[in-house]
């Protein structure tokens, strides 16, 4: 079949489609990284998903345009703009792409894109320059760097239920927690904080028994103890201890003996959740704000 009839565009849009949906519902707040062969083209006028789904809905940047094309995405049916291989310049197009982009916790820019092919050529003296791949490899730097002001945790439990983050809400420099809150009973159910500035995120069930308390004046969240079990075959987070800079705690939940105590760097202390939940805690982690 010729790739380029109605229903080829039809499924590359609908698949790259599929990977924005998927990114939008797994990757919130997220850094995020695609590389590889899209089998599409800016140059070619029915391939809409790398505009619509990959750039503009997943807020992807895509590494070429950046350095090569000005920012500026090319016109459709601009077939000059198609690559020889290897490519003679670093200004036409071939399908393979990276996109990327950063969070609030991580900053990613592309500084450099070129296409490599001349180092992909066949040395056998029985085909002498000749081509390794019917594609143009891409050789990409990206410059990557931690945010001053925001961090996060590894992730305590295990890969159930639905994503969620604060860090979309969350500002730069978030206030600090005012009121902790915690539901647990046989295992950890909820988890929410409330900010000085009226910010306030929950997640997880309405099972168990509500706790909560209200930090002082000055008062951080600043160590966190996680311990996690099996339950219906999944692993969850079936205990959770909050514990305040001036040595005040809050737990829910049941202990259990794989548990893992989470410390916030000097200066910083918990502001944010990130992780996966139902009517229980599956997977969390810890976003910390500095102070």
């Amino acid at each position: 079949m010729n790739s380029d009839e109605d229903q080829d565009h039809v499924a590359r849009n609908a698949n790259l489609q599929q990977v924005a949906d998927y990114i939008g519902q797994w990757s919130v707040g997220n850094a995020v990284l695609i590389m590889g062969d899209t089998n599409t083209r800016y140059t070619r006028a029915a391939d809409t998903a790398l505009r619509t789904a990959l750039r503009t809905q997943s807020g992807l940047t895509d590494a070429w345009v950046q350095l090569q094309k000005g920012g500026v995405n090319p016109t459709a049916g601009a077939d000059a703009l198609l690559c020889d291989n290897p490519a003679k310049t670093n200004t036409c197009e071939i399908v393979d792409k990276l996109f990327y982009r950063g969070s609030s916790i991580v900053s990613l820019k592309a500084s450099a894109f070129t296409y490599d092919g001349n180092h992909f050529l066949n040395t056998d003296p029985k085909y002498p320059g000749a081509i390794l791949s019917d594609h143009n490899p891409i050789l990409t730097t990206l410059d990557w760097s931690v945010s001053s002001t925001l961090r996060q945790s590894a992730f305590s439990g295990g890969p159930s239920g639905a994503w969620f983050s604060s860090l979309s809400k969350l500002s730069a420099s978030p206030s600090a927690a005012s009121v902790i809150t915690f539901r647990g009973a046989e295992r950890l159910d909820s988890v929410g904080i409330k900010l000085a500035d009226g910010t306030s995120f929950s997640y997880g069930g309405t099972g168990g028994t509500p706790v909560s308390l209200t930090l002082n004046a000055g008062e951080r969240w600043t160590r966190t103890v996680l311990c996690t079990g099996e339950n219906n075959g999944q692993t969850r987070n079936f205990y959770i201890q909050a514990t305040t800079s001036t040595g005040r705690t809050l737990q829910a939940g049941t202990k259990t003996s794989t548990c893992t105590t989470f410390n916030a760097d000097a200066g910083f202390a918990v502001v944010g959740f990130m992780g996966q939940a139902g009517d229980e805690i599956d997977q969390l982690a810890l976003i910390y704000g500095k102070y």
